[in-house]
């Protein structure tokens, strides 16, 4: 933590430092430091990094906040995000920290800081929101696949394949927004499996759809697993789990259950996983 004061000019600002010195003392796990405002000013752009806490009467502390926004994007620490409606742009501002300045190097801090509100904002979106990356079916799996790192000629490849095994080859070059919910899933499905993953999570893969379009998905599902892929499903469809092989249930944060759907019913004698369930919930 470190004083900034004008404490060898005016004698308030002695006063300051004074009482920033008997505070500190009640605190003998944090270092205290005294840097003089002209000082503060130059330190700040050269090494930054060195300090955590700034302790400053309103006008110096003005002074040094206007100077930090002032000098953080050049020194490349500043992230920024352009949100629109549906679609957003995260890059870092360039520049290089002082140490670094001249050498051919970055400062990769807002790169990072980028790369996370990306991830933030990624993570405040539905799964079939993603999607609106192309404006039609094929652009989207383009687009992932860049994404993945496949040359343009590995995913030209896969882009077909993947269109024909989820039966969305007469989708390709629709609008992405106009599909049904339960092509959107199967998109989204193909987008994950450009780069064949051995093991694919899926949540709720199937919520929202009719009927007929989850049996479809369960049976991408099956061909997954049949071609040995590792493949996780969130459900609240406790009809759907058993499809699985094995099966989890959580309650309260906790696992509460984890066997296979039929030696579930035998231990419980329950005609259903739905039985199960309940009968271990209200346990």
């Amino acid at each position: 933590m470190t004083c900034v004061d004008k404490s060898n000019v005016f004698r308030s600002y002695a006063f300051f430092r004074k009482i920033f010195t008997e505070r500190a003392a009640k605190f003998p796990d944090i270092s205290p430091t005294y840097q003089y405002i002209d000082a503060m000013a130059l330190d700040l752009v050269r090494r930054p990094w060195e300090y955590d806490v700034l302790v400053a009467e309103n006008m110096f502390a003005d002074v040094l906040s206007d100077l930090g926004g002032g000098i953080i994007g050049g020194m490349g620490m500043a992230p920024t995000g352009e949100i629109g409606d549906n679609h957003a742009l995260f890059q870092p501002a360039h520049g290089s920290a002082p140490d670094i300045a001249g050498t051919g190097k970055a400062n990769p801090t807002a790169m990072f800081l980028s790369a996370a509100m990306m991830m933030d904002w990624l993570g405040q979106r539905p799964e079939t929101q993603l999607l609106d990356i192309g404006p039609v079916c094929g652009e989207n799996i383009e687009f992932f696949g860049g994404v993945y790192g496949l040359g343009r000629n590995v995913l030209s490849d896969k882009r077909d394949k993947l269109l024909d095994e989820l039966k969305l080859t007469t989708t390709a070059n629709r609008l992405t927004q106009d599909l049904p919910l339960g092509f959107k899933q199967r998109l989204a499905l193909g987008c994950a499996l450009l780069h064949d993953p051995k093991i694919i999570f899926l949540d709720e893969p199937t919520g929202g759809v009719d009927p007929e379009a989850r049996r479809q998905f369960w049976d991408l599902i099956y061909e997954l697993a049949d071609n040995g892929k590792t493949v996780f499903v969130t459900t609240h469809y406790m009809d759907e789990a058993e499809y699985c092989n094995r099966i989890s249930i959580m309650y309260q944060g906790e696992i509460i259950a984890l066997d296979t759907p039929a030696k579930m019913k035998k231990t419980h004698n329950k005609t259903s996983m739905q039985d199960v369930f309940i009968h271990l919930v209200d346990k």
